[in-house]
C-alpha cells in the first residue's frame, strides 16, 4: 500500500506554524474554503484552483432497466 496523503488535523498544522496563525483562524480559513468548493462542485460541476489543482464532476449516462419477468433489458 502507498503513502497517505495529508489529513485536515496535519494541513492545519503545517500552515499554523508556517504562517504563524492561530490554529482556530486556520481552521475557520480551512472550513470557509471547503464550504466554497462544495458550493461550486456542486452548482457547476467543477471546481478550479489556477496551478493547484482541479476537479470536475460527471454524471453517468442512464441504463437500460432489466425486467425480471421477460428477462430482457
Amino acid at each position: 500500500m502507498g503513502k497517505r496523503g495529508m489529513n485536515k488535523r496535519a494541513l492545519i498544522k503545517e500552515l499554523s506554524e508556517s504562517t504563524q496563525l492561530s490554529k482556530d483562524a486556520v481552521t475557520d480559513v480551512m472550513d470557509a474554503f471547503i464550504d466554497i468548493f462544495i458550493r461550486e462542485c456542486v452548482l457547476t460541476g467543477k471546481f478550479n484552483l489556477h496551478n493547484a489543482f482541479s476537479v470536475e464532476s460527471h454524471t453517468r449516462a442512464a441504463r437500460k432497466q432489466y425486467n425480471v419477468n421477460s428477462k430482457k433489458f
